[in-house]
Parts: C-alpha cells; sequence; structure tokens
C-alpha cells in the first residue's frame, strides 16, 4: 500500500487544536486544495522523527 502525500486534519493522531498550533509554529505545512486543508506527509514525518529523537535523550 503506497503511503499518502498529504493528510487531511481529522487523520492525523492529535486534535484539531494541536495540529493548528504546529502550523502555526512552522513544525507542519499545509496546502489548500478545492478549499480542503492538507498536511504534507513529509512535514508528519518530520515531527514525528524529531519527537522521536528528543524521547531518546
Amino acid at each position: 500500500m503506497a503511503e499518502p502525500l498529504a493528510y487531511r486534519i481529522a487523520e492525523l493522531p492529535w486534535g484539531k487544536s494541536k495540529t493548528y498550533e504546529l502550523i502555526g509554529a512552522g513544525r507542519l505545512e499545509t496546502r489548500k486544495v478545492d478549499g480542503v486543508t492538507l498536511i504534507t506527509a513529509r512535514s508528519v514525518r518530520a515531527l514525528l522523527d524529531l519527537d522521536d529523537a528528543r524521547e531518546a535523550a
């Protein structure tokens, strides 16, 4: 199964408020397509990799 290129906000494993907080902080990249806000999969992977590195420290 192919990995998605982007996610809708409701598909992320945390709430809308946290998602918008991360967008505002520049930690998640967004694209608008037909009025729908999409979060790039690349930015989600980068965020999760960064969080994994912090937990290991």
